[in-house]
Order: structure tokens, then C-alpha cells, then sequence
């Protein structure tokens, strides 16, 4: 299997900026996406660029009846303004969940959760049948460490039954 830096070197240096890296990545994810599907819809600006992707395949007519399932209310109101219809996490399998990551090592260990909707983002990614992480190359890293602090976000139903 071919490593993500092998697959990302054959980009010429400096083709693309950040942003276009990331509409480029989402288009990708997007492609993996079916009609009739049940896609996990994770936060931050990659995964904002795979919903309004989203958006224009089901105005286009490109794909039809998919239901988002949002991992924030950044999120939800995304989809609602791409077109995209949403459900509660409980409504529908999910068969594939496209969300972003804040480091990607060379062995596929990820750093995620820096912007505050970890809990949920686990939690569409654990139900998904397939997680895809969508990133641009400046989330490539030789080794992944924690190197900014996070929120830790516990449900309700955990800090009661404490």
C-alpha cells in the first residue's frame, strides 16, 4: 500500500495552496459518496468544503436522497445552507463519515479534536461502516504529538451518573 506522502509527492510542489488543498481533498471524499447514503459529516474547514460539495451534487441532480448526519451545530447549519438533509445519529446507519484531522503520521495515526467537537466526531466515526479523513498537506507530519491544548467535552448522561 502506498504510503499518504507517496500519494501526496506526485503533487508539483506548490501547485496547489491550502485552501485548494482542501477543496481538492473534499471533491475526493465527495466522489466516495453514493445516492441513498447516510454520511457522517465531521467539522472544521475540510469538511465544511465536502458538504457544499455535497450541496452541489444533490442540486445537480449528481446525487439524490442523502441524508447528513453532523457532528456540530457549525455543521448542521453548513448542510442546511449546501441543501444537504439532516438526521440525529441514532436515525440511520451511517455508511461513511468524512471528517478532517488536525496531524496525519506516516503510519496512519491521527491527532484529531482540536476544535472542540470531539465527542460527537467519535462517535459518527465509530458508527460509520467506512471513516475517511480528508486533509491537506500541512497536516502531513513525520511523527503525530500533541502540541496544543483541547476542550474535553463529557456527555450529560456521563457527568450524572459520576
Amino acid at each position: 500500500m502506498e504510503s499518504l506522502q507517496d500519494q501526496t509527492a506526485a503533487l508539483p510542489a506548490g501547485s496547489l495552496n491550502r485552501e485548494e488543498q482542501k477543496r481538492v481533498a473534499a471533491i475526493a471524499a465527495a466522489d466516495l459518496v453514493d445516492s441513498e447514503m447516510t454520511v457522517g459529516l465531521g467539522s472544521g474547514s475540510t469538511a465544511g468544503y465536502f458538504i457544499e460539495e455535497l450541496g452541489v451534487r444533490l442540486r445537480g441532480g449528481r446525487l439524490t436522497d442523502v441524508v447528513g448526519i453532523p457532528t456540530s451545530h457549525i455543521t448542521a447549519r453548513q448542510s442546511r445552507e449546501a441543501g444537504v438533509r439532516t438526521h440525529e445519529l441514532t436515525e440511520h446507519p451511517i455508511h461513511i463519515a468524512v471528517d478532517g484531522a488536525d496531524q496525519v503520521g506516516p503510519e496512519l495515526n491521527l491527532i484529531k479534536g482540536a476544535g472542540g467537537a470531539l465527542l460527537r466526531e467519535k462517535l459518527v466515526a465509530s458508527a460509520a461502516e467506512t471513516f475517511v479523513v480528508a486533509v491537506d498537506q500541512s497536516k502531513l507530519v513525520r511523527a503525530v504529538e500533541l502540541a496544543f491544548r483541547f476542550r474535553l467535552k463529557w456527555p450529560a448522561s456521563a457527568i450524572a451518573a459520576s
